[in-house]
């Protein structure tokens, strides 16, 4: 059932996400058929520029916008009396939103990167953005002497976790401000900020006790060496992890146990 009901997600907004991704491939297309004629348009090309990032930057907050919408309008909001009448748990009526929001941030960020690396190769600037780049890996990767399968390992693991972990704090804050009876969203906007501080407190806090056991004290910044900088990351990684399955474990017991429709 879990497997149907992302399958229906998945169908119930592609017709949003795949138009808004037709018209980045084909301004995408357009620049690069426009730098392949060597045409100058009327327009200068500062406002072309312009139009492209707001196009970008409204793709990924459309992309965010419209799973959260779905979020509360399918689970907490009208629809939510009859997905709960489908033979399913909250968990998996969860989890289909979490997976398919997770999913569509994915294919935003990929088409958003395509496109970008479309017009550098189109007007030629590949190659010394590459050069940059890699230069800059390898630096990193010197100072450091860490492997890099394990370095890009880590960073997938970690976008994956953290893209999980800020949908699934919205969705614990959507649903602890649903257990009011009246001004919900502004419920839910108060219970974001909480969660949000609530976590850079406890974040905080445990940078600072591990550095004072094992960085050296306060001074720790300075004496960072390649064994601390890793356990930091490898510290953050498990932190999060935990603080989203926290958000999930509470998101799944407000759906199941306190739900209010009226």
């Amino acid at each position: 059932m879990l497997g149907k009901l992302i399958k229906y997600e998945f169908k119930s907004t592609m017709r949003i996400f795949l138009p808004l991704y037709g018209v980045i491939i084909g301004f995408t297309a357009i620049r690069v058929l426009l730098d392949l004629l060597n045409i100058k348009m009327i327009f200068s090309d500062g406002i072309l520029v312009t139009t492209y990032v707001l196009m970008i930057i409204g793709t990924l907050a459309l992309t965010f916008i419209v799973r959260i919408q779905r979020f509360y309008k399918n689970i907490l909001g009208a629809e939510g009396y009859l997905m709960n009448t489908l033979p399913v748990k909250p968990w998996e009526l969860i989890f289909s939103k979490l997976a398919t929001s997770v999913t569509w941030l994915f294919g935003s960020i990929i088409i958003t990167l395509s496109s970008l690396l479309i017009q550098l190769v189109s007007r030629g600037l590949l190659k010394d953005f590459w050069e940059n780049i890699a230069l800059l890996w390898n630096s990193f990767i010197l100072q450091y002497s860490w492997n890099s399968g394990i370095v890009i390992g880590k960073i997938a693991m970690m976008i994956i976790i953290y893209a999980c972990y800020v949908f699934l704090m919205v969705y614990c804050a959507m649903a602890i401000g649903h257990l009011f009876n009246s001004n919900r969203i502004i419920a839910s906007f108060v219970a974001y900020i909480g969660l949000y501080f609530t976590v850079q407190v406890i974040s905080v806090m445990v940078l600072f006790i591990y550095a004072l056991i094992f960085g050296g004290g306060l001074n720790f910044l300075s004496q960072a060496n390649e064994a601390f900088v890793l356990n930091i990351v490898n510290i953050q990684l498990i932190e999060t992890g935990i603080i989203a399955i926290g958000y999930y474990l509470a998101t799944n017991y407000i759906v199941k146990k306190r739900l209010n429709l009226e």
